[in-house]
Parts: structure tokens; sequence; C-alpha cells
């Protein structure tokens, strides 16, 4: 690689060449735009993938977008290729890493054109999930149930609960109220001794 880009970069119409495993990759903070890898995380087993898309966000910049082009395989199942120590993943799987490693698929799209005896190429746009590409949703991992004291209530699975109660009683929520969601400041009354608390 190092011979063929070395002209551009003599050039300088390109920067820095990392002719490196791609798991040894160490991404600066902040530097990209974008982030682009086709064909290459079928090199990568799953765990290893994982830490690569940790790198990609901690390398992008604020509103920066990773695009991944690889091969799918046609239905659910991944196939390892044992000649080249590859695997080619479905969409399934590839969606499933995503949401695991915390990225947002904002667009993807199959390639036109390939030959049927091929595998299906798909392109997949993400951005990592943040502050600014989460909803106003209740984190109920902080939910916790107090009694008229103060104290926590303690052998309740607190988020079950929340969630059977909210159904029960039907609560429905206006967008003022998902705006106090958001600043983690809602209690439920529910009895004159027990208040269940977001915080």
């Amino acid at each position: 690689m190092r011979v063929e880009l070395g002209p551009l970069k003599e050039q300088g119409k390109i920067g820095e060449i990392y002719d490196i495993p791609l798991q040894d990759w160490k991404a600066e903070k902040g530097r990209y735009a974008l982030i682009w890898c086709q064909w290459c995380i079928g090199h990568l087993p799953d765990s290893a993938f994982l830490q690569w898309l940790d790198e990609c966000r901690n390398g992008l910049q604020e509103d920066g977008l990773l695009v991944l082009k690889e091969n799918n395989t046609n239905d659910d199942d991944d196939i390892f290729d044992p000649e080249d120590s590859s695997k080619t993943r479905s969409d399934k799987n590839f969606r499933r890493l995503f949401k695991q490693g915390g990225w947002k698929l904002i667009a993807t799209d199959l390639q036109k054109g390939v030959p049927r005896e091929l595998y299906p190429i798909r392109m997949y746009a993400l951005k990592p999930l943040n502050k600014s590409t989460t909803t106003n949703k209740p984190d109920f991992s902080q939910i916790g149930v107090k009694d008229i004291d103060g104290k926590f209530l303690s052998s309740l699975d607190s988020v079950e609960l929340c969630i059977k109660i909210l159904i029960i009683m039907k609560v429905q929520f206006t967008g003022q109220d998902k705006g106090l969601f958001s600043k983690g400041r809602i209690t439920l009354l529910l009895d004159y001794k027990t208040a269940l608390a977001v915080s």
C-alpha cells in the first residue's frame, strides 16, 4: 500500500499512511470527518470489530460519519471462509453489531449491478450514538421506588414495576412531560406512602 500510495503522499494529495493490521489502528481523537472502510471488516472477529468501532468513535469529529462497504450473505447466517480466514456477515448480524457497539444506522443501500452469483454488496452509513442522536426517553436504569421516608424499597425490579404502573395507569405524557423526562426529574405519586421517582 505504501508503494502504491507513496507518490500521492509526496504530492500532498493524501495524509498519513498506516500500513498496519486493522486491529492495531489507534485513532487520533476527533481527527476525521469521515471514516470509509470497505472489504476489510470480514477479517475481524466480532469482538475485534466492536473494538475497532470504538476506535472509530474516538477518531470521528462531532458530526463525523462512518461508512462501511461489505459483502453480505444471502440469508441470516454468517459464512466463514477457511482459505483466507474471513467471515461474510449477514445484514442482520451487521445491524446487531452496530446496535451492540452503540452506533445509529442512518442510511443503507445495496450496490447495483452485482452479478447474482456473487454476494450482495451493501453500504452502511453510521453515526455514534451520543447526546445529539438519542431521544428524550427516560433512562429506566436510574429508576428507584422510595417509601414515605425516602428510603429505596428492596427486592423490587424497579424497571419492570415502572413499566407495569405506566400501563395500568394508562399514563400518557405530553411534550412538556417528555421535556421533564430529558431533565431527569419525574415523580409519579402512586398512593399516600409510595412514590416512583426518575432521577
